[in-house]
């Protein structure tokens, strides 16, 4: 067997969560937090823009997107060969 090689996801800079949020509602309009009901059940709770954002689901709208993959550390041709061979395959069950 070959090298493991493992695929770390990547969080945003707290800094970037609030613009992150509004970008995912404008997308679906479904991932709006529902902020006031935690003010309902959580007395003093202080919506800030981040916690907003913390609260924010993030699902793709409903017509399908376009995903693009790109290498932070330019690992070799064959393996960046392999991983979009995969990433071809899953999109044809993926639609």
């Amino acid at each position: 067997m070959g090298e493991l090689i493992v695929c770390r996801p990547k969080m945003l800079p707290i800094s970037q969560w609030a613009g992150a949020a509004k970008a995912a509602v404008k997308i679906n309009p479904v991932n709006r937090a529902a902020v006031e009901h935690l003010t309902m059940v959580m007395p003093g709770f202080d919506p800030t823009p981040e916690r907003i954002a913390a609260l924010t689901t993030k699902y793709w709208h409903t017509n399908g997107v376009t995903l693009t993959v790109g290498f932070l550390d330019n690992p070799p041709a064959d393996l960046r060969t392999r991983i979009l061979k995969h990433m071809n395959a899953w999109n044809k069950t993926a639609k």
